[in-house]
C-alpha cells in the first residue's frame, strides 16, 4: 500500500496525468479494502500490540486523506466537465445543406419519411430547425399539378 500511495502523490503533483490518478486511486482503494479485511481477521486471533495498532492506525489515516484529496480534486473535476459539456449546445447552429427528397403529399413517399426520420431522432438539432427542414422539403400544390 506505502508503494501504491507514493506513486498517487507523484501522480497528484502531476495533474495532466488525469487517467493514471484514477488506476492508481482504484489499486489503492482495493488495496485498503484487502488490508482492512486482513486486519479484522488478524485482530480476532491475536492481540495487536500497541506498535502494530499504531501501523494500522496510520494505513488508514492515510487512505482516508487520499481518498479525500482524489474526491476533491479530481471525482469533481469530471463532474464539473461533464456538466459544462452538456450545457455547451451552440443555439445560432448553422445547419448544412441537406437536400431532402420532396415530400409530395402522399403516403407511398416513404424515402421521404426514412430520410427525415434521421432528422427528426437527432437530439441535437432544435425542434425549430427540424421544422425548417420539414417545411422546406414539402411539395406545393401547384407544383404537382
Amino acid at each position: 500500500m506505502a508503494i501504491s500511495a507514493n506513486i498517487f502523490d507523484e501522480i497528484h503533483r502531476k495533474v495532466d496525468i488525469e487517467k493514471d490518478i484514477h488506476v492508481q486511486y482504484n489499486k489503492i482503494n482495493e488495496k485498503a479494502e484487502r488490508l482492512s479485511k486482513v486486519d479484522e481477521e488478524i485482530k480476532d486471533l491475536i492481540d495487536l500490540t500497541d506498535e502494530e495498532y499504531d501501523t494500522v492506525k496510520s494505513y488508514r489515516d492515510r487512505f482516508t486523506e487520499i481518498r479525500v484529496i482524489y474526491e476533491k480534486y479530481y471525482n469533481q473535476q469530471n463532474e464539473t466537465s461533464s456538466v459544462v459539456s452538456n450545457k455547451c449546445t451552440p443555439d445560432n447552429l448553422q445547419l448544412p445543406k441537406l437536400h431532402l427528397k420532396e415530400f409530395d403529399l402522399m403516403p407511398r413517399s416513404f424515402a421521404f419519411w426514412g430520410q427525415f426520420c434521421r432528422i427528426d431522432e437527432d437530439e441535437s438539432i432544435r425542434v425549430e430547425d427540424k421544422f425548417q427542414y420539414l417545411l422546406s422539403s414539402l411539395k406545393s400544390k401547384y407544383e404537382s399539378s
